[in-house]
């Protein structure tokens, strides 16, 4: 689903990282929310190369290729401070794959746990696949748990997706000042 860029906007850290470019929406809104250093990462070969060449004019936007649960623990690395993520890598065709391989976001959250900094910003897109094959059975608790272990001092909220027919569907980790 589409970020909105005044969603964005309200969890601005300097770094936006996103998995599943698609058609690159979310990098658009980065760009117009003034993120300096943009990273997205998409499955589909096709759709990445055709993405960088659509950024190719910004500096700052890196688009990688391939599957974003094995690839973002190298695609932060490099990043030493807060990151805002935009997580929205899954299957959303109407013809699922076998258990496990529709949605890499546990594999994803793993990463972002592993990574030096543990106050990072993190939006999850489309909370209401959870419990469903489209999101491998992920419910709304796992993703809590996992959020908690990367942060204990994680809050909580949520916001309406950019689609107005689903309301509260972006989940929201963050580090309240």
């Amino acid at each position: 689903m589409p970020l909105k860029p005044d969603v964005l906007k309200k969890y601005k850290n300097r770094c936006f990282v996103e998995t599943g470019t698609y058609l690159g929406e979310g990098v658009v809104a980065a760009l117009q929310a003034g993120f300096t250093i943009i990273r997205s990462v998409e499955l589909d070969p096709n759709l990445a190369a055709i993405n960088r060449g659509r950024f190719a004019p910004h500096p700052d936007v890196q688009i990688h290729a391939g599957d974003s649960g094995a690839l973002l623990g190298g695609i932060i690395r490099d990043i030493n401070e807060p990151i805002t993520f935009w997580l929205d890598a899954h299957n959303s065709s109407a013809e699922l794959l076998e258990e496990g391989k529709n949605c890499p976001l546990l594999r994803e959250l793993e990463q972002i746990k592993n990574h030096p900094i543990n106050t990072h910003t993190i939006l999850i897109d489309d909370i209401r696949c959870c419990g469903t094959p489209h999101f491998d059975t992920i419910t709304k608790d796992d993703l809590l748990n996992i959020l908690h272990e990367i942060n204990p001092e994680y809050e909580i909220s949520y916001e309406d997706s950019a689609d107005p027919r689903f309301k509260q569907d972006v989940l929201v980790a963050q580090i309240r000042d």
